[in-house]
């Protein structure tokens, strides 16, 4: 990672460069390192090579999910015998303990691709996703298989010849199964192989149920629009009213005459689809408007159930997206027709709130977890059910890039931040009730971290600007335990190669502001000739 100069800076920035004597020829970035544009190298490189041939491949630890038990987990992987293969590991010894399913088992076709999977609660049951077809950044449909672990069979989640699903989601309890088709939401009960419709005014570019449209997807950063309460007895989701929202044409290319895709699309200042959050009981097969006041130019870009299966968390922000409120709905009060609602969190920015995932209701029913830019730089913070911040837990001039989790029972919460550097990423662990943080990766460079269920264990996704991916598994503590991934081959690869490293420098603008840049020189650079940018 790099700080981008803006505004007068870039102008500081391409004068500092034009006035050296010496000047440098950038790269292109390719598979987590960088090759030169041209090369004097023992092997050149071509077009060929860098995009059509598997010689620049980086291996990677992929389709991880820990288990229950948080002492092993799983891998998406794939073999010339049995297709896609979703396989069992042991955390401290990395030994396979098992295979639970494969597309041979699944699908008796072992060129049909297990791309994605999710266990049941309990884990006796999997839901499989194959055959994706893409929409947007995040969105797709796909078809989708129920893998009975005991009983060893497999079953389609719907009748496909109605269409393909999207966002497939095991209830808590493990016995249903929500997705969305045509714009609404369907529950398929799986003991009795019945689908039961949840919305029923879906319809292409005027209704969606479950899902969000165009402007949430990509400004907001999520596809997935129902969520399940705590007890598995209510289904919290996204309306989106888009009738009034002005179409947008573009060309699909790929066959010989493009095809016009027709879409809502709101620019700036026009109208944007009318957003409504609605809980539906699946006991009473009926859906209850919750209260969002009296606003109807707003967002909505989070919600999410607390761990009371009556409490279900609505944000609120305004369309300048620097006012950002926590709406609290309590369904054990009788409301016949909608769903009233309390404010807890109240914060605004003179510029904007960024909005994330990291809101994280504690066990004790009291607190929670949220991350502010309040104080300028990203912090976590520990608030009361009133929005009064208990306790700042980190601070400085830096910031937490991704909150990763809370292990209550320990006391700890951990997290990844670029505290010693803007161009480092590492992971951190700190308290829940006091500033105490402390460092667990070592290596200069980026860290990213995928910790168990338990939060025993993590798996470390490290890389440099020069190096690719080194993936190691890791206590707690931070303490190697062993290496999954270091892609030998691949650096062995490139040593045929005359490749030039990236280098860091920093320069100051005209405020005196510190500027983090890189540079890659070209092969057999000499320092008393000049070289165009």
């Amino acid at each position: 990672m790099f700080t981008r100069p803006i505004g007068n800076d870039i102008y500081q920035l391409f004068k500092l460069i034009f006035h050296v004597k010496t000047i440098f020829s950038l790269g292109l970035i390719c598979l987590s390192f960088l090759l030169p544009f041209s090369s004097i190298a023992q092997e050149m490189l071509t077009n060929e090579a860098i995009w059509y041939s598997s010689e620049f491949r980086t291996d990677y630890v992929s389709g991880v999910n820990s288990m229950n038990d948080g002492i092993h987990y799983t891998s998406l992987e794939y073999s010339d015998e049995n297709g896609s293969e979703i396989v069992k590991y042991a955390y401290a010894t990395g030994k396979k303990v098992d295979v639970i399913a494969t597309s041979l088992q699944v699908f008796k076709d072992k060129s049909k691709i297990i791309e994605n999977y999710e266990f049941s609660a309990d884990e006796k049951k999997l839901l499989l996703e194959t055959e994706s077809q893409s929409i947007y950044r995040h969105s797709f449909t796909a078809n989708y298989y129920i893998w009975d672990m005991e009983a060893r069979h497999a079953f389609p989640l719907a009748d496909f010849s109605k269409g393909q699903q999207r966002l497939a989601t095991f209830s808590p309890t493990g016995d249903q199964v929500a997705f969305v088709r045509d714009n609404n939401i369907f529950i398929s009960d799986l003991q009795y192989r019945e689908e039961v419709q949840v919305t029923f005014d879906g319809k292409m570019n005027e209704i969606i149920n479950g899902f969000p449209d165009w402007v949430y997807e990509e400004e907001f950063g999520f596809s997935r629009g129902f969520f399940w309460s705590p007890g598995g007895n209510r289904i919290a989701y996204y309306k989106f009213d888009e009738s009034q929202v002005r179409q947008f044409q573009m060309a699909m290319y790929g066959d010989l005459y493009p095809n016009q895709y027709t879409y809502k699309y709101p620019k700036a200042g026009e109208k944007n689809s009318a957003v409504s959050i609605y809980v539906y009981d699946t006991e009473a097969m009926m859906s209850k408007r919750v209260d969002l006041g009296n606003m109807t130019d707003i967002y909505v870009p989070r919600i999410k159930w607390t761990l009371d299966n009556n409490k279900l968390c609505v944000m609120r922000m305004n369309r300048h997206q620097n006012h950002l409120e926590f709406l609290l709905t309590d369904m054990s009060k009788a409301q016949p027709f909608e769903l009233q609602t309390t404010k807890i969190f109240d914060e605004t920015s003179d510029t904007y709130i960024d909005i994330s995932d990291d809101l994280t209701f504690l066990a004790d029913g009291k607190s929670f977890l949220w991350t502010s830019e309040r104080d300028g730089f990203n912090h976590v913070y520990r608030f009361d059910m009133k929005g009064n911040v208990t306790a700042q837990l980190t601070s400085g001039e830096w910031d937490v890039i991704e909150f990763l989790g809370a292990d209550e029972a320990h006391d700890k919460m951990f997290f990844t931040a670029s505290k010693e550097s803007a161009i480092e990423q590492h992971i951190y662990t700190g308290s829940l009730k006091k500033n105490k943080v402390s460092k667990l990766s070592e290596k200069p460079g980026h860290h990213e971290a995928v910790f168990s269920n338990t939060f025993e264990y993590y798996i470390d996704y490290y890389s440099n600007a020069n190096e690719p991916y080194y993936i190691t598994l890791n206590n707690q503590k931070g303490k190697e335990i062993r290496v999954l991934v270091d892609n030998t081959e691949l650096k062995n690869a490139l040593k045929k190669y005359n490749l030039q490293p990236k280098e860091f420098f920093t320069f100051n603008n005209s405020a005196g502001t510190a500027l983090n840049c890189w540079m890659i020189k070209p092969p057999n650079f000499d320092p008393a000739k000049q070289y165009p940018v």
